[in-house]
């Protein structure tokens, strides 16, 4: 089995589209807009990171996908459609968009692997018709979302694709996560997006070989 595992925001999107739906989605909420104003400070920043780094655990992520408790999934659903169609649409990445159908005509299942809403990458799923997706799932009750995540994706992606096939022939990674490196170092094919030119830095030292860059900085 041949398979191309593409991470989603940064690669396929220049989105962070769990935050970008969300500040969306509550532009009007004063409480969210608060939340966001405050957790931008750089002291916040910055202990977010290394909480995040050292116990994978992203409490500013976690906090703000809490305010989607009692969002019904019907709203939510019309809401990342929306988000989809009228936001990223114009963030992708038309090289990786490329790539995907380079795979896909080289017989590569298409898998779609990210760290942000199930809802979002359901619905980019669909639109790019890839062969399966693996995100965050978020927990609901009754059909109301209670702002929890079930499954968190963060920084477990190759025990994700592991786990659910078994037997990987050929594996190509399109991605610009630096969390994503085992995944990488696992790969026959590897795709490295870079942003900033300290990310392409970081991958020339991982002492992992054949990477092909897409570096996006100037």
């Amino acid at each position: 089995m041949k398979i191309a595992v593409f991470d989603v925001c940064g690669t396929i999107y220049n989105s962070n589209t769990t935050f970008e739906f969300l500040d969306d989605f509550f532009k009007k909420n004063n409480k969210y807009i608060h939340f966001r104003k405050i957790t931008s400070n750089i002291f916040f920043v910055a202990a977010n990171h290394y909480i995040n780094k050292f116990f994978h655990v992203d409490l500013i992520r976690n906090r703000a996908i809490s305010f989607l408790k009692g969002s019904s999934i019907k709203e939510i659903k019309f809401a990342s459609r929306k988000f989809l169609t009228e936001t990223l649409a114009d963030k992708k990445v038309n090289n990786v968009f490329e790539l995907i159908k380079h795979y896909r005509n080289e017989g590569y299942k298409i898998i779609l692997m990210s760290a942000s809403l199930d809802f979002i990458i359901e619905e980019i799923q669909t639109e790019l018709n890839t062969d399966d997706y693996f995100s965050n799932q978020l927990e609901n009750v009754d059909n109301l979302y209670t702002g929890k995540i079930l499954k968190d994706m963060t920084s477990k992606k190759d025990m994700v694709l592991n786990e659910n096939y078994k037997s990987i022939n050929s594996l190509a990674v399109i991605t610009d996560n630096l969390s994503d490196f085992q995944l990488v170092k696992s790969a026959d094919d590897k795709h490295v997006i870079c942003w900033k030119k300290k990310h392409h830095k970081f991958w020339l030292k991982s002492q992992i070989n054949n990477i092909k860059y897409l570096n996006m900085y100037s």
